[in-house]
């Protein structure tokens, strides 16, 4: 694939006229880096000074509690930026960590570019725009979803409400007591609750793991 085409799979890129793209391409610094099999790519905490473009391949995000009492792996597909929205504002950096599975490949742009692509191309600033504000919504939107009316929908609530993307493989490390303060019951409910969702093949137990094949199935 050609490197003009490979940036239109990217939704920032998406809309700009070949031109424009040969223009970019010739007048922005771009890092391209290949990784391999649990190689990282993005740290917790890391200052978020550039924006990263998983261009193929899929890689793991890792996400901690605050007390990192408890961690949530999900699987990022290309072709995706890696956290736009922590580019700018309060706090610029990673939350998660974000390690290759398998052999993939990322472009990364400064911070100081991205703001010059986006005062110099309308339809990039446009792009990043909705990509910002979609997440905004999605967020707005979810204390008015419907209050869970038992342990099992409250657990399904708990998953959703930590998971990046509704949708795809997700492994949760997280003990029996801590998931059951998490959701103020007790253990014995919660691994009763547990049970029945694994007894539906919706999940799979093992010590101190949550394994979800396919979260938009809780739904």
């Amino acid at each position: 694939m050609k490197p003009d085409a490979k940036l239109l799979t990217l939704p920032l890129f998406q809309g700009l006229s070949q031109q424009d793209l040969w223009h970019i391409m010739e007048t922005t610094p771009m890092t391209f880096l290949s990784h391999n099999t649990l190689q990282p790519i993005a740290n917790e905490n890391e200052r978020c000074d550039r924006l990263i473009f998983l261009l193929d391949g899929t890689v793991n995000i890792i996400t901690f509690a605050h007390d990192h009492s408890y961690r949530l792996t999900e699987e990022l597909q290309s072709p995706r930026a890696i956290e736009p929205e922590h580019l700018f504002g309060l706090h610029q950096r990673f939350m998660s960590k974000y390690t290759a599975q398998g052999k993939c490949n990322t472009m990364s742009i400064s911070k100081s570019d991205i703001v010059r692509l986006t005062e110099r191309y309308d339809i990039f600033r446009i792009n990043l725009q909705n990509i910002l504000s979609t997440q905004i919504q999605r967020l707005q939107q979810r204390p008015w979803h419907p209050s869970p009316t038992n342990l099992q929908e409250r657990i399904v609530r708990f998953f959703f409400d930590h998971c990046t993307h509704p949708a795809g493989k997700k492994d949760f490390v997280i003990k029996m007591s801590q998931l059951a303060t998490e959701l103020n019951d007790t253990r014995l409910n919660v691994s009763a609750a547990l049970n029945a969702l694994e007894n539906k093949q919706l999940i799979t137990l093992t010590r101190g793991h949550i394994t979800i094949p396919a979260l938009e199935r809780l739904k």
